[in-house]
Formats: C-alpha cells, sequence, structure tokens
C-alpha cells in the first residue's frame, strides 16, 4: 500500500492527539506532559467523549494552546479518529488522558524522522508500565530489538516482525503517518477491544516502520476491574472478529499469517465457550468448542 503525496515524507509537523472521558482527575497532569516537551507538537487537540464531569473545564483553562472538540459518547476509537481527522498536520502523536510522555519524547522522534527522510508510516517508541498489574515493566521487555547502540532501527520485515510479537508498540508512544492512517481506515470502531492491535497489524503488514530507542512515556492505567461475564464475551466475540477481519482483508497473507489467526480465533473461541457454559448455556458452548477444534486444526496443519 503506497502513500500518494512523497512530500509528505519532510514535513515534521505533529499533533498530538487525545480522547478523554471523564478524566478531571488525570487530563491536567497528561496535558502538563505535552506541554513540557522539548519539541512541542505543533497542534493538541483533546477530544472530550461526552465527560459529565469537570475534563472539558480543565482542559478550556490552557486556552488556545489546547484545542477542544466535544462529541457524543461513541468510545475511544471514535474519538482518535475524530481527532485525526481534525489535525491539520501530517504527523499524529496518540496520548491517553491518564498517561504522560517523557520531556525529550517528540524530540527524539522527530530526530529520526528527519534521519529517515520521514520512509517509515509509524514511529513507536518504548513505554513504561506503572500501575498494579506490570509494575516498573516495559513493553519491549519481550522484543529483544537489536539497536547496536543506535537512536532508532528500521524494521526489516515488518510483517514477519508482526507475526513473531503480538503486542509490537503502544499508542502512547506511536507517531503515524496522518495519509497512512486515514488509507487504512483508521481505528475500527466496531472494536470494543484490539482496535489498537489490529491498527498496528495494517501498519506493519502495508508500511515500513521504525522503532525508536527509547522510553517515551508512562503508561499509569490501573489495573482492570474484573468484568462481567457479559463483558467478558463481548471481549472475547471482539477478539474473534478482530482475527477474523484481517483474513478477509488480507487474503493474500502468508500461511504463517493464516495460521496465526486461526490460532487466536481458536483460543478466542474457547475462552467464548466458558461464558456460555459459566450461563449455562451448554449447547452453544459446546458448539463454540467445536469451532474452537476446527481453527485449531487449520492452525498447525
Amino acid at each position: 500500500m503506497q502513500v500518494a503525496d512523497s512530500n509528505i515524507y519532510m514535513r515534521t509537523r505533529i499533533a498530538c492527539v487525545i480522547p478523554a472521558f471523564n478524566r478531571e482527575d488525570t487530563i491536567g497532569e497528561a496535558l502538563e506532559s505535552v506541554l513540557n516537551q522539548t519539541r512541542k507538537p505543533d497542534e493538541i487537540i483533546v477530544v472530550d467523549d461526552g465527560s459529565t464531569d469537570a475534563t472539558v473545564t480543565i482542559c478550556q483553562q490552557y486556552g488556545k494552546s489546547v484545542k477542544v472538540i466535544s462529541k457524543e459518547n461513541g468510545g475511544a476509537s471514535s474519538a482518535r479518529n475524530r481527532g485525526a481527522r481534525e489535525a491539520y498536520s501530517e504527523w499524529i502523536a496518540w496520548l491517553d488522558s491518564d498517561d504522560l510522555w517523557h520531556e525529550d519524547y517528540l524530540e527524539k522522534v522527530e530526530e529520526v524522522i528527519m534521519a529517515t527522510e520521514g520512509q517509515a508510516m509509524l514511529y513507536f517508541s518504548n513505554i513504561e508500565l506503572d500501575n498494579e498489574q506490570f509494575k516498573a515493566s516495559k513493553v519491549w521487555d519481550h522484543l529483544n530489538i537489536d539497536f547496536s547502540g543506535n537512536l532508532y532501527k528500521m524494521i526489516e520485515n515488518p510483517s514477519q516482525f508482526a507475526l513473531e510479537h503480538h503486542y509490537m508498540a503502544m499508542l502512547q508512544t506511536s507517531v503515524m503517518n496522518k495519509v497512512a492512517f486515514e488509507k487504512v481506515g483508521g481505528l475500527d470502531e466496531s472494536l470494543s477491544v484490539h482496535e489498537d492491535l489490529f491498527l498496528f497489524l495494517l501498519f506493519f503488514i502495508n508500511y515500513p516502520v521504525c522503532a525508536v530507542n527509547q522510553i517515551g512515556g508512562t503508561m499509569r492505567a490501573g489495573q482492570s476491574n474484573r468484568l462481567s461475564n457479559s463483558n467478558l464475551l463481548r471481549k472475547h466475540e471482539d477478539s474473534l472478529r478482530m482475527w477474523e477481519k484481517l483474513r478477509f482483508i488480507h487474503p493474500a497473507l502468508t500461511k504463517k499469517w493464516e495460521k496465526k489467526c486461526f490460532s487466536y480465533e481458536s483460543k478466542a473461541l474457547k475462552r467464548q465457550a466458558k461464558c456460555y457454559f459459566l450461563n449455562r448455556d451448554f449447547i452453544t458452548g459446546f458448539i463454540t468448542i467445536l469451532k474452537a477444534i476446527v481453527r485449531k486444526i487449520r492452525a498447525i496443519t
């Protein structure tokens, strides 16, 4: 998949897009981490997704430094997509309303964009996880990227890299080419989970990507509350749909990719079956188990 405008590679205007919903306790700190960047973003856009607390009021206190867009509640993906549409910059840098950027994050990303002449459509950095479940760990702990002392590394064969790693990057420390983001359709608003993973997979399959050797920010979200059985079921259903969509969108995927999709579909179906059994819907549970077995067979043959 090609990006039509070749001149976009030399532009470095960067928009920060922050979706927010009832984040009066954290949005101020998130914005301060953006405003304190050694390389300020060219625009800061907060998309309020129907908050009922003081989120909008806090954002408005920053005056013209922060553009606030209010919309009806539609989920984080719809808020991010709206922010990207409203941005005039060629690059979109994402941040969540309860997370933080480290002060030289954008400066280093811009340095790499210039050094690579914007050849990548995605520049992603490491992020530390400072929450109850993953205290003081980092997303790249399992990636083993060899930078050989360099600030960045263009990922050779991004599709294969994504095949080998379940989660390659986090939105909070990712900068994306806006045209490329639009060409893959933005974030899928029909998915309640894994919408970010789906987006990353589309980028890694279609475009050059580049890892930036830095810890770009801190993800502070607390451990989620236990989901109800019905919400767990929806989560697993969406996980299944995500992998099915990937197969349908890219029918020419290599056999290895197809097997990965079937393997994850099988896992999602097994989790769905568990929810059905907990609901004492044994017939649907057994049917779902059979579907999982069929996909597992296709994954290993």
